[in-house]
């Protein structure tokens, strides 16, 4: 789900084990990618809030009722 992760997570195809062990294996001994990860995603999080998302919703409702 790149279109929610962004740049906050590891990215990998689900069927691969490889990609996995190689994903986990990067975020749990590798500083570096595990803490611009933790940024990444405290800032991914500020894009997602309750207000943002009824906002939204409304907006689409908006759009089908006027048609």
């Amino acid at each position: 789900m790149p279109e929610v992760a962004g740049n906050a997570a590891v990215l990998i195809d689900p069927s691969s084990i490889t990609e996995l062990h190689n994903a986990i294996t990067a975020v749990l001994f590798d500083n570096k990618i595990r803490l611009e990860l933790e940024s990444n995603a405290y800032i991914r999080s500020k894009e997602y809030s309750w207000s943002l998302t009824s906002q939204k919703t409304l907006a689409v409702y908006n759009m089908i009722y006027s048609k």
